[in-house]
């Protein structure tokens, strides 16, 4: 009887010792930092209009209107901005006009990281002095520290858009907004 009560006990003890303490709720990976933008741009006639509307991290939905700062805005080149750059573009008569929900805005983020592998359509040119209507979204890069602006669809006096399903689903949404 001392026998098998002291296997029992050098049973539990082994057991006991050799748990691991592990946790059934794993961390959520975190959030990929990403911005939206619609934007219009016209220079036809002598005049620049340039006005849009962004969607930043938080779901806070801005207007802006560049245009009537007297400041053109200068696209980068390499299509990478810094947050401050992003950040000086918007604040010209900007305004806070709403808030996307925070579902609405997780579906936005997996939309707008399925769109960066897209590619870009041919471009065709059926008009003139319309301008451009361009939707796009800012995916944080971290091995640049920079936002990668992801051309989803532009409308206009050019037309082009993302071919990735992603990117015309979150472009159609944008358009709606």
């Amino acid at each position: 009887m001392k026998t098998s009560r002291f296997f029992s006990i050098a049973l539990i003890t082994a057991l006991v010792v050799s748990c691991k303490d592990t946790t059934s709720n794993p961390q959520p990976e975190p959030r990929p930092k990403i911005y939206f933008e619609t934007e219009y741009v016209n220079f036809a006639r002598g005049g620049y209009s340039h006005n849009g509307w962004f969607i930043d991290t938080s779901g806070a939905v801005i207007s802006y209107d560049i245009g009537k700062s007297g400041i053109q805005w200068i696209p980068n080149p390499t299509g990478y901005y810094t947050e401050a750059e992003l950040w000086a573009k918007i604040h010209h008569n900007d305004t806070l006009r709403g808030v996307v929900s925070a579902d609405t805005l997780e579906l936005l983020r997996g939309l707008a990281t399925s769109s960066v592998a897209g590619t870009q359509s041919d471009t065709v040119c059926p008009g003139a002095d319309m301008g451009a209507l361009v939707y796009s979204c800012y995916v944080f890069q971290p091995d640049s520290t920079k936002f990668r602006r992801i051309e989803l669809r532009v409308d206009g006096d050019c037309r082009h858009y993302n071919t990735s399903q992603s990117a015309i689903e979150l472009a159609n949404w944008m358009a709606r907004k």
